[in-house]
């Protein structure tokens, strides 16, 4: 009878210690998916959110450029180039916090930095050009800023946008 207690009791010990094991195992890996979760929902979707609002400020930028060229009156022009501003400003904060996520500790891709220096690069190139049309149109040069629109700021526009769409588009 002895026999048959100490083989059980070391049959609850074993399956214990198997329990007990696949507890702590289950646990670690729970944390690890959450550390994961917490990757794609909070840090991935923040860069998500940063470069949808950097299209929508690129995009309507590029309209109100346009805007700012046809424009038949100074009050049309001058809430064109307001409007212009304004998303500046929009796009610029939103860059401020994706550049601190990438300045910090928090994880990215390669790609991701490699596609957002081309982001700069190009928003470096273009807003000078902008600068310029709406120079060229408040000087009376209405025909060198419309040429200047359709050889330099609209394949310049079409080019950043495409970089974010790339950006968006990682997975």
């Amino acid at each position: 009878m002895k026999t048959l207690n100490s083989r059980s009791v070391a049959a609850y010990v074993i399956l214990i210690a198997l329990m007990a094991g696949m507890g702590i195992y289950s646990f670690v890996n729970m944390r690890h998916l959450t550390d994961k979760l917490y990757q794609i929902n909070e840090v991935n979707g923040a860069k998500q959110r940063y470069a949808i609002n950097f299209r929508g400020s690129v995009h309507d930028r590029s309209i109100l450029v346009r805007d700012v060229v046809l424009a038949e009156d100074v009050v049309a022009r001058e809430a064109a180039i307001a409007g212009i501003e304004t998303l500046r400003a929009f796009y610029d904060g939103s860059d401020a916090q994706m550049q601190a996520m990438f300045a910090d500790a928090t994880p990215d891709l390669p790609e991701e930095r490699t596609i957002l220096e081309r982001i700069n690069q190009i928003k470096d190139r273009t807003i000078p050009v902008v600068d310029q049309i709406v120079a060229d149109v408040n000087a009376g040069r209405r025909d060198q800023a419309q040429d200047t629109l359709m050889t330099q700021a609209r394949p310049l526009f079409v080019e950043w946008l495409g970089e974010i769409n790339r950006f968006i588009d990682i997975d």
